[in-house]
């Protein structure tokens, strides 16, 4: 399994990041994304700061947070069905059904691969944000986000792996599926306060 693991690692890593300017660029947008998020909670923070008085927390500290602990959870929800897509694309999909085992097992293990490098890029782009905008973060925060996020693991795996079984039965909806899930996290308040949407967009 570690072997597959590693393979898988540095097949994301190749795919994505063929080359140290990949990352280097990857890090810039970083970057580029968390000073959007400040100069938009300038420019918006005081219209919405009744929403943020009674939790303590900035705008700008509200929208890191989301971003920040949904960025797993959305890689779980593609990432599956992304990995199917390669294998079908690049002619390895039945060699994987036909390894002894239980069939979606490498499958699973090769969509981990890209989970290293999501955690590296979390924390990158917490350290950003602590030293450039001056995000503070407590030790019961920081615990608090690492039990969520091992909450959110096996969830999202599962329906991770429910949308890989939509895409095999459909054969496409790859595109759809990632739609769907920046909707599901507008909605989920990830961007902003629920309590700013209308009335009928609380209740979903």
């Amino acid at each position: 399994m570690w072997v597959l693991l590693s393979f898988a690692f540095r097949k994301y890593l190749q795919d994505y990041f063929p080359g140290l300017h990949g990352a280097i660029a990857d890090l810039f947008s970083t970057t580029i994304m968390l000073a959007i998020y400040w100069f938009t909670a300038k420019a918006f923070g005081g219209a919405m700061g009744d929403q943020f008085t009674s939790s303590g927390t900035s705008y700008f500290e509200f929208i890191l947070i989301g971003e920040l602990s949904l960025a797993l959870p959305q890689i779980l929800c593609l990432q599956l069905a992304r990995t199917m897509r390669g294998a079908l694309v690049e002619g390895y999909f039945d060699y994987l059904v036909l390894i002894p085992g239980r069939i979606p097992r490498p499958f699973f293990i090769l969509s981990l691969g890209s989970i290293p490098y999501e955690i590296a890029k979390i924390i990158a782009t917490a350290l950003a944000a602590i030293l450039l905008f001056g995000f503070q973060i407590s030790w019961t925060g920081f615990f608090y986000f690492v039990a969520l996020q091992a909450l959110f693991f096996p969830i999202f795996l599962g329906i991770g792996a429910l949308a890989a079984a939509l895409f095999l039965f459909l054969g496409r909806g790859l595109g759809a599926l990632g739609q769907a899930t920046v909707v599901m996290e507008f909605l989920a308040g990830a961007y902003f306060p629920r309590e700013v949407f209308p009335e009928r967009l609380q209740e979903i």
